[in-house]
């Protein structure tokens, strides 16, 4: 066999092999199978689908005007086969066979368009799958109606909610964070507005097809205590807040309320104003929101006074609130040296507000913050230095001061009159009482030691009571003494509360401290008895002893008289 034959050949096998790898490598045109969302509704233009009351997303059904074309297509060049249910019928189709209400499309081309007529009210479903005799993989339906509501308010698809200043911006990333939680939702706290400060709204307005209303009047109506309220509202944009400022009750502009931002604050500057807000659109009332538009400062109340010790401090809260009531954070308490009561206690109180403490700005059950009160006596605070306190003289002994918060300028809100005590720094003498004499089963007496120091000061509240021993008989302390209990229950006092048994009688209490100068016990006397009106048992049975005694008296006296005769 020559050379030349043999590469021949060689050609031969590579050209069939080549051949054979080309033939092998291409796919049928229809390999893949039509499937899920294949078939959508056309976008609406000035051309198609010009009966479109609304198309939902993906074009998988709509709502149309009965009359309508409807156009679909389907993007595949698969087969497949659509069937059509309710009021329509097919008119049109591309690349495909059909009757009046089915379509069958093999032709194996991309984008076929179909229409169908919608000739009834109701509802028409679309059904798709690969051929007439599978199983369907897609269906929608498409609502047939009278005519567009296009200008029907829905409010299940429109939203009012307050919302803070950051989430007022429509671009940046706080205005993305508000329309990812657009929900119809208030934000927490944003119906508080501070001092002179403005509240925020958001609103976006939809037709019952989820899509933009018509233009109408929108008008926002703020109502309030007082001088009352006033309100703005404009269209949102990308500027956070509203470029209007509030100047009057009543806000009115035109426009579809797509989105919208509206901004309340009170009347007149720095005054407590309960403020109502009410969002229309073309005279359909969207919602309303309150607000608290908070005051400046009105009344400051002290409560939890601490008896001071010489040359320190004594402590108190002090809680700030406008003229509605409503607490007002992050006032700073002070004190006046020429306020009467103040001058008149220098002798044992040389600053009625050493300490400058600032009203909380939230609650904490945990750490006992309260919002719109100072800081609680604790050890953390006390550190801290933010508890609020009046300073002792050498002296010691009892005085009324007052405090005060700022309201405006240089004007200041004083509190009432209250008591401060500065007492030693260990306890001389101490008592005991009990709030009552006797008891009846079942109630709760409370035990009260008093303490008071060398020169019958109260003593200090934040001293601790140290070790002690106690006994009361026919009772149980709900919460037993401890060393670390402090005379804080009141003015040089500490109470307990005891729960009392059944058990009647007369009763000597003893109560005994171990670290003060007086160590001997102290002794109180009670008694428990019941007062019930009950019969017991004892009592009846000793009725029954007394009437049986009395009927064999009675017969011994019978059968006596009956012997004489």
């Amino acid at each position: 066999m020559s050379t030349k034959t043999n590469f021949k050949r060689v050609a031969l096998v590579a050209v069939a092999a080549l051949g054979l790898g080309v033939l092998t490598s291409i796919a049928p045109a229809n390999a893949a199978d039509f499937a899920a969302d294949d078939l959508d509704i056309n976008a609406a233009s000035t051309s198609v689908n010009t009966g479109a009351c609304s198309i939902a997303t993906g074009g998988q059904g709509g709502v149309f005007v009965n009359g309508s074309l409807v156009s679909m297509d389907s993007a595949t060049a698969d087969d497949y086969y659509i069937k059509i249910s309710g009021p329509a019928v097919v008119v049109s189709t591309e690349g495909a066979s059909s009757t009046p209400t089915t379509i069958t499309d093999t032709d194996g081309t991309a984008s076929d368009t179909h229409e169908i007529r919608l000739n009834g009210l109701g509802t028409v479903t679309v059904t798709a799958s690969v051929s007439s005799s599978t199983a369907a993989v897609d269906t929608f339906d498409i609502t047939v109606v009278a005519s567009c509501e296009t200008s029907t308010l829905s409010l299940a698809n429109s939203n009012f909610t307050m919302t803070s200043l950051a989430q007022t911006d429509t671009d940046d990333a706080a205005g993305t964070a508000w329309e990812t939680a657009f929900n119809g939702v208030d934000t927490t706290d944003a119906n508080t507005v501070a001092v002179s400060g403005v509240g925020y709204m958001r609103a976006q307005l939809f037709n019952v097809y989820d899509a933009a209303l018509s233009s109408k009047p929108i008008v926002a109506t703020a109502t309030g205590t007082g001088t009352g309220c006033w309100v703005a509202v404009e269209a949102s944009d990308a500027t956070a807040g509203a470029a209007t400022d509030p100047a009057a009750s009543t806000a009115v502009m035109t426009g579809t309320g797509a989105d919208l931002t509206l901004e309340v604050k009170a009347a007149t500057s720095g005054e407590a104003v309960n403020c109502s807000v009410t969002l229309t659109w073309n005279g359909i009332t969207v919602g309303t929101k309150s607000f608290k538009l908070q005051g400046v400062a009105a009344k400051v109340v002290v409560s939890g006074v601490t008896v001071g010790v010489k040359s320190g401090s004594g402590y108190y809260r002090a809680a700030v609130t406008d003229a509605l009531g409503n607490v007002l954070p992050s006032i700073t308490i002070s004190n006046s040296t020429t306020e009467a009561n103040n001058v008149a206690s220098v002798l044992v109180v040389s600053d009625a507000a050493s300490v400058a403490a600032t009203t909380g700005t939230a609650t904490d059950a945990s750490t006992g913050a309260i919002l719109g009160t100072t800081p609680a006596v604790t050890a953390a605070n006390l550190a801290a230095g933010t508890v609020a306190s009046y300073a002792c003289t050498s002296k010691g002994g009892a005085a009324k001061i007052t405090v005060r918060a700022l309201a405006s300028g240089v004007t200041y809100v004083t509190s009432a009159p209250f008591d401060v005590y500065c007492g030693g720094a260990s306890i001389d003498t101490w008592s005991i009482s009990l709030d009552k004499a006797s008891y009846s089963p079942g109630e709760i007496a409370t035990l009260t030691v008093s303490s008071k120091d060398a020169d019958g000061n109260f003593a200090q509240s934040l001293l601790a009571l140290g070790e002690s021993t106690s006994a009361f008989g026919g009772m149980t302390f709900v919460t037993a003494p401890t060393d670390v209990d402090k005379f804080n229950s009141g003015a040089g006092t500490k109470t307990y509360q005891l729960s009392v048994g059944t058990t009647e009688g007369s009763f000597v209490g003893t109560f005994k401290l171990t670290g003060t100068t007086d160590t001997s016990a102290k002794t109180v006397s009670y008694k428990i008895a019941s007062t019930s009106t009950a019969v017991s048992n004892a009592d009846v049975l000793k009725a029954i002893v007394s009437l049986i005694a009395s009927i064999n008296k009675q017969i011994a006296a019978l059968q006596k008289a009956l012997l004489k005769k």
